[in-house]
């Protein structure tokens, strides 16, 4: 069920919605009756059609609720993930392989099957100690998994080719 009553947002934007009409309202009330009891009414008006047009934005709230209001809870778990991912690769290009196994760990402690972090973590595994069997069962599981992109899975299979061609010099 959907919180009913308005967030701090919610508030704010029907305040900037009446604003707007208030200006618009006031200034047309105020050119032909100056200030009065007309000018009072204007506020009222628009204070409540600021409310109203504030509920029907939080009744659709699909993409114009978006739009208007900043949320955004469709993002995926790629999306999600993505700026943790990126300090994954600065860590291990800069050669810090501690922090990225660091971040690898608190990613897949609630992302378990996540296929770019396994690779990463196959990577690391490889250029950090050297442990080819972390890397290979890594790997396997990520290429088994279906559910992970097919270019995460082709990704993981390179990198498995690679460890056995290694592994035949």
């Amino acid at each position: 069920m959907r919180n009913l009553l308005p967030s701090s947002f919610d508030a704010t934007l029907i305040l900037r919605i009446w604003a707007w009409l208030f200006a618009f309202s006031g200034f047309i009330v105020y050119f032909f009756y100056g200030i009065s009891l007309y000018l009072f009414l204007a506020a009222v008006v628009s204070l409540l059609a600021a409310a109203a047009l504030g509920g029907v934005i939080q009744v659709i709230s699909g993409v114009p609720g978006r739009l208007f209001m900043g949320h955004n809870s469709a993002l995926t778990t790629d999306q999600k993930l993505r700026p943790e991912l990126d300090k994954i690769v600065h860590h291990y290009r800069k050669g810090s392989h501690q922090q990225a196994r660091r971040l690898l760990r608190e990613i897949l402690e609630n992302h378990p099957d996540h296929g770019e972090a396994l690779v990463w973590k196959a990577k690391v595994a490889l250029a950090g100690e050297g442990d080819r069997q972390v890397a290979r069962s890594t790997l396997r599981k990520v290429v088994d998994n279906r559910s992970n992109k097919k270019e995460i899975r082709v990704w993981a299979k390179t990198l498995l080719d690679e460890i056995a061609l290694d592994k035949e010099d």
